[in-house]
């Protein structure tokens, strides 16, 4: 128990740093105008107190679906055919997995997906009005 609740910890922890350098990268490859309205997405679901499972009631757990988010957030990320980070975020994602259940799990793996497709869709319509 106790190291799990360590390893859950750690996760936690390098959730703001995984946003700071996936934003770093952004920058370098010159998408922000893409990866940046992902990550704010994240962020937001991050910092907000209450979610699937909220912090204010729940505690550490309340962060683990939070945690979970963002790091699905992140592997979509890296589905293309030009990986963007290019982390192995497997066995922390199967870890919180497990860890806050299939169901919530599955409820936050469509939440990445919508947020993938709402920003596909902010981009097509943008370079639509770019157009004209």
């Amino acid at each position: 128990m106790r190291d799990a609740t360590e390893l859950a910890l750690k996760i936690i922890e390098s959730v703001p740093l995984f946003l700071a350098r996936a934003g770093q990268e952004a920058e370098e490859r010159q998408l922000t105008s893409v990866v940046t309205p992902l990550l704010n997405h994240a962020e937001g679901y991050f910092v907000q107190p209450v979610d699937l499972i909220p912090e204010m009631t729940q505690g550490l757990a309340g962060l683990l679906d939070d945690s979970y988010l963002v790091l699905r957030i992140l592997q979509n990320l890296d589905r293309g055919p030009d990986r963007f980070l290019d982390w192995d975020l497997g066995h922390p994602l199967e870890f919180l997995r497990r860890l806050v259940g299939e169901k919530v799990a599955g409820k936050l793996d469509a939440l990445s997906l919508d947020a993938m497709h709402e920003i596909a869709y902010d981009v097509d319509r943008l370079g639509d009005e770019t157009a004209h």
